[in-house]
């Protein structure tokens, strides 16, 4: 059975509206809408932007630390249908990376947040500390601070965090997203859109203010795109109090319009459901939602006219999953003690395909207590019917974090993730799903050149499908000895053109 419609537009399509509640069949389902609009700064090519270093501000917030949100995970709990199988145990070998050079460094800048897109053409990376522009053999054409890149002179320069970028391959131009504020107050979405296929070129940039009261500060974004739509997500805190996810929709059509206004369509769910990760749906019509409920369970929402409908709460397999997310400096590296935080942050994106639904998770495994990586590959029928994978060392000497997965038209899918482990310095590593669901050793992308000076070390990475819609193409964080704390390596992986015929999730 083929997934429902998961959210309508349309009627948010108007002119600005007051946020109103929607009525629904339960309050669990209920949300609030509104349409309005961002406003845009001045319009501005690459060149001119760097004309002038702007360091990244400090922020004074926890980022990503909010003891608040890390409880509210910790004790939150579903019953839900267990997953049905788990493979552990590699057995296909990683498929090579062909291609590997430098994106990022940080510039001062810590965590990296290891953002990216890539077209037939070009390389974007984009980072906490910067906005880089290469060709697919590494050659850079472009490379500006973030602050550089959304300087606007009629606003304060202010902290830039959370970076996301996307590719449009059926319009060729790119999207990228960052959050904004200044010592916690005017949070504000940052969006810019390319004047065409060339990202080296010019943008126009975008400031939606979040919450006119000024009482709300948003926190880690997720993009994705639809048919339709960009789809930003962020987490919202009242100084340290989680006040709920917050999901942002802008029509493609609308953004590339080069208007000096930019509707963007603001739906809170309700408090029940949190921390959002829209899932890509570059040929389904729409996205799920996907939440993450502490360190065992999903829950998957569809949106249809503000409305969110629960439509499964899939559980991992007895794993000995730890059902703690509390911040820990866990992964041990090469030639020191230090040991580095892994983070709170579960559910990190979501691919729907051909109504298949692929998650990259981040949970602890106990006995020893380890960080690792799984995914998890939903068919979204009725009921909905799930097979996971862990990437795991059972003796905790190696530990995995940070994953992100991307999944090509053969049904493959590439799962990157940060290595830590005694032996090594901080690296980027992968694994390869062939359409059966047979998974590889992990292979490393890049070692580390050196250890980290520091706990923090990322919050994300990102792992896309190449233009051919078959290889992919992964950025990730390092430590590298032309920086201080970190840099970012673009990676591609080719895999066959021809692939075994992809098996139902279950016979």
């Amino acid at each position: 059975m083929k997934a429902p419609a998961l959210f309508i537009l349309a009627s948010l399509a108007a002119s600005t509206v007051v946020p109103a509640t929607r009525g629904a069949i339960d309050s669990g389902r209920r949300s609030v809408r509104a349409l309005r609009a961002a406003v845009e700064s001045p319009h501005a090519t690459m060149h001119e932007l760097g004309l002038v270093h702007r360091a990244a501000a400090p922020r004074p917030e926890k980022h990503e630390q909010r003891e608040s949100f890390v409880s509210r995970i910790a004790s939150s709990g579903i019953a839900g249908t267990r997953a049905d199988s788990v493979i552990t145990k590699p057995s296909i070998l990683a498929p090579p990376t062909t291609a590997g050079f430098r994106g990022s460094i940080d510039n001062g800048v810590f965590p990296s947040d290891a953002a990216g897109a890539a077209s037939a053409s070009h390389l974007l990376s984009v980072t906490n500390a910067s906005v880089v522009v290469q060709d697919r053999a590494g050659t850079r054409l472009a490379d500006v601070s973030l602050g550089s890149f959304w300087h606007d002179p009629a606003y304060p320069d202010g902290s830039l965090y959370d970076p996301r970028a996307w590719h449009d391959a059926v319009a060729d131009r790119w999207i990228i997203c960052t959050l904004y504020d200044v010592n916690v107050k005017k949070s504000t979405l940052l969006i810019a859109v390319s004047d065409g296929s060339d990202p080296s070129l010019g943008w126009h940039r975008y400031r939606f203010l979040i919450d006119p009261n000024d009482a709300l500060d948003a926190d880690f974004t997720r993009m994705a795109m639809t048919r339709d739509s960009i789809v930003v997500t962020a987490n919202m805190f009242n100084g340290d109090l989680f006040a709920g996810s917050q999901v942002f929709m802008i029509r493609r059509s609308d953004a590339y319009a080069a208007a000096a206004t930019l509707p963007v369509a603001q739906i809170q769910p309700p408090p029940a459901i949190f921390d959002l990760v829209p899932a890509e749906g570059r040929d389904d019509a729409l996205p799920y939602f996907v939440v993450g409920r502490g360190a065992v369970d999903l829950a998957i929402y569809s949106l249809n006219e503000g409305v969110f409908t629960n439509v499964g709460n899939p559980q991992a397999p007895a794993l000995n999953l730890s059902n703690s997310s509390a911040v820990q400096e866990l992964a041990p590296q090469f030639g020191t003690p230090l040991r580095i935080s892994c983070e709170p942050i579960y559910v990190t994106n979501a691919v729907l395909r051909s109504g298949t639904l692929w998650v990259a998770t981040h949970p602890y495994v106990i006995s020893p207590l380890r960080s690792s990586v799984m995914w998890w590959r939903i068919a979204t029928g009725t009921p909905l019917r799930v097979d996971t994978g862990l990437v795991d060392d059972p003796t905790g000497d190696t530990m995995y974090s940070f994953p992100s997965i991307a999944v090509n038209k053969l049904g493959a899918a590439l799962l990157s993730y940060s290595v830590f482990s005694s032996s090594i310095y901080p690296s980027a590593g992968y694994s390869y799903i062939d359409p059966l669901l047979n998974l590889s050793a992990p292979a490393i992308l890049k070692s580390g050149e050196k250890p980290s000076p520091d706990s923090r070390w990322a919050d994300f990475s990102t792992t896309v499908v190449d233009a051919n819609d078959i290889d992919f193409w992964t950025t990730q964080t390092y430590e590298s000895t032309v920086s201080t704390h970190w840099a970012t390596w673009w990676g591609k992986i080719e895999v066959p053109a021809t692939a075994p015929r992809r098996r139902a999730v279950h016979p």
